[in-house]
């Protein structure tokens, strides 16, 4: 009887113990896979690219066709609005028209895949743009995919930590139990042994591997360092690149600018005279943001005056007989066509002439002061570019229209005013900018823009597009940099495809 009674306890130790409870974690032994359906997978050789245009085809589900993924190819953005006839050839030939989804650069194709490898030729028309595209598929291999399984896993270093304390556990109760009734017996303690040593083997042996086909990755790296992405991916990380090539460029200085407004699109409405600013409903007070016309009205104003310039006015107004009783009623009226802003027109308010009423601009006319501290280069700078973090991505190309002949007493510096040439609707008055003032050019054999530089180990590197899925990291030589470019003394050739946008996403695919 106490030999069944150990026999329970050791069942239940082992039950309970971390080896045990989380030998199968979750992983896959292979032996609940599922053949799918013919899929071409998603790797280089399935895409080519034309003279204007590069195109990925992935199969779709159950046989319904594929898709094609359309992207330009230089810049690797996708292409919209893009006609597609397709033309299949082989034993079974086949033609066809892609139809264009909602996603941009991804089109439909009906194709009846065949079982063996075929050629795929793509006509593709955008604009004035016509480009020819062959594609060589490979015969569909079937795949299988792992049935996977919920579970809950605890952290390797709880669960060693529980699978020890087990251990001791069940070593005291293996004590006890073969001390029990004053009666000494080895068996229950070597019988827990035992199956604690096969816990031990099931923890380690299993230790969250997978036993069966491991599913793919939507970034894959290899030992050489070649990365696959699939296009789609690239789609949703706004990969975009850039051919290497020369460049002329013009050497910058960094310079502290801010908005102003052009001062032949700009006004300051205030009043002639002192007066209380009237409330009337046929005169509405703007409101900051409101289009005017040049002479409208902005507000009524009614003179301040004394009792004695009143009953003047009163006796003049009576001798011309004149029965407007408003005694020089003034009119506030828009000097210039724009938008309204910084109005401070209040009903009741007693004004002077001192005082601004509000402003007029023309948002579409804009310049830019900056404020340059090395006064030789002044004779220098001939144009300049601007950018400010309040709106990452865009840059702004702006006109030299004059630089003050006096330093300023605030500053103690030269300030320069720029012409905005296209403010694109995003700049506003007051946004603070840095100017980067062109001086001489520089003409460089080959340069990319500085943004594609990385580190790594200490080496800038950059990632260049190899095929229409395929990226690798190039270790470069860097020489002069000249405004938003850096010249490339090695590393690269004339032609490579250097990722300028999504570099970072690339470098953290494992």
């Amino acid at each position: 009887m106490r030999f069944a009674s150990t026999l329970i306890v050791w069942f239940l130790l082992v039950l309970a113990s971390p080896g045990v409870a989380h030998a199968h974690g979750g992983e896959d032994h292979g032996d609940a896979a599922v053949p799918r359906d013919h899929t071409l997978p998603v790797a280089p050789g399935h895409g080519a690219a034309g003279d204007l245009f590069e195109a990925v085809v992935t199969p779709l589900p159950d046989r319904k066709g594929v898709s094609i993924h359309l992207s330009d190819l230089e810049n690797n953005a996708p292409v919209k609005n893009a006609t597609i006839e397709a033309e299949m050839a082989g034993s079974s030939p086949w033609r066809g028209t892609a139809s264009p989804t909602r996603a941009t650069g991804i089109y439909e194709l009906p194709l009846p895949r065949p079982d063996g490898a075929f050629d795929l030729t793509l006509t593709v028309t955008t604009g004035e743009k016509n480009d020819l595209i062959l594609i060589s598929v490979p015969a569909p291999a079937t795949m299988a995919t792992a049935v996977e399984k919920p579970s809950i896993r605890l952290p390797v270093q709880i669960e060693h930590v529980l699978f020890v304390a087990g251990i001791v556990l069940s070593g005291v109760l293996g004590y006890l139990l073969g001390h029990t009734g004053g009666r000494k017996s080895l068996l229950p303690v070597l019988l827990i042994g035992v199956m604690l040593s096969l816990g031990v083997e099931q923890a380690f042996a299993h230790g969250g591997e997978d036993h069966g086909g491991a599913q793919p990755t939507e970034g894959q790296r290899s030992a050489s360092g070649e990365t696959s992405l699939p296009k789609a991916t690239q789609f949703l990380l706004g990969i975009r690149t850039l051919p290497v090539g020369p460049q002329v460029a013009a050497t910058t200085v960094r310079l502290v600018g801010k908005v102003i407004p052009d001062p032949s699109a700009y006004a300051r409405v205030q009043p002639s005279m002192t007066a209380r600013i009237s409330h009337d409903p046929n005169f509405p007070v703007p409101v900051s943001g409101q289009q005017v016309k040049r002479g409208q009205p902005l507000a009524a104003l009614d003179p301040n005056l004394s009792a004695n310039e009143k009953l003047g006015r009163q006796t003049a107004l009576l001798r011309a007989q004149n029965s407007d009783s408003t005694l020089g009623r003034e009119l506030l009226l828009a000097p210039i066509d724009g938008v309204v802003t910084d109005v401070h027109i209040v009903p009741g308010e007693v004004v002077t002439e001192q005082t601004m009423l509000a402003e007029i601009i023309q948002p579409e006319r804009l310049w830019v002061e900056a404020v340059l501290f090395d006064l030789p280069l002044a004779e220098r700078i001939t144009g300049a570019m601007a950018e400010t973090r309040l709106l990452p991505g865009k840059r702004f190309r702006l006109k030299l229209m004059g630089t003050s002949p006096k330093l300023s007493a605030e500053d103690h510096g030269l300030h320069l005013l720029f012409a905005v040439e296209k403010t694109l609707g995003a700049l506003r008055l007051g946004i603070p900018l840095d100017v980067y003032a062109e001086l001489e050019t520089v003409s460089m054999p080959l340069a990319i823009p500085r943004e594609a530089l990385l580190e790594k180990g200490g080496q800038p590197v950059v990632w260049i597009k190899t095929a229409p899925e395929q990226f690798t990291t190039r270790a470069v030589m860097t020489g002069r940099q000249a405004g938003t470019w850096t010249e490339i003394l090695s590393g690269l050739q004339a032609g490579d495809k250097v990722v300028v946008q999504g570099q970072r996403q690339l470098a953290s695919i494992r």
